[in-house]
């Protein structure tokens, strides 16, 4: 589990602070060294004062199977991750996992949310994971059903190494 909070400044003449939050909470469940399986929800929220350039970015085969990489910026957001990762091949320098996972997503550009299901946008993904003692290689499919904002498609993603946080 993670919390953050962070305050930042962004107009020093009329000492302008702007504050925002952000959590996540997951588990993780292994079985028998061949079925990994992960769910976690996370969120995030900001005040009014938030500026562009700090809003909280989303998008990609990690949080938005479907669209590109932090194609989309929020105020604020919530987020539920199921994930499993099943091992098919194992040799000695690398693993082979065969991964899907369903993402239901919500977020927000004002500091009031209003509830409404076309707020929320669902996304599968099936890939193959070969994890190497040089790092990870993935390759995978992610489909973005449509909601208000975001129209349906599909992407087909590759991801050389471990994700820069």
């Amino acid at each position: 589990m993670s919390w953050n909070i962070e305050t930042g400044m962004f107009d020093f003449n009329n000492d302008l602070k702007f504050q925002k939050i952000w959590w996540e909470f997951s588990v993780y469940q292994n079985i028998k060294n061949r079925f990994n399986y992960e769910v976690g929800l996370s969120g995030g929220t900001g005040d009014k004062l938030v500026p562009p350039s700090e809003e909280f970015l989303t998008g990609g085969i990690r949080t938005i199977p479907g669209t590109f990489y932090e194609e989309y910026s929020a105020l604020q957001y919530l987020r539920l991750k199921l994930k499993q990762n099943i091992l098919f091949y194992q040799a000695t320098f690398f693993e082979t996992y065969f991964t899907t996972g369903y993402f239901l997503n919500g977020f927000w550009s004002e500091p009031e949310i209003e509830w409404n299901y076309k707020d929320f946008i669902n996304s599968f993904y099936v890939g193959l994971t070969l994890n190497s003692s040089f790092g990870p290689i993935e390759t995978g499919w992610g489909i973005t059903a449509g909601n208000g904002l975001i129209k349906a498609n599909s992407r087909l993603f590759l991801s050389i190494g471990y994700p820069l946080q």
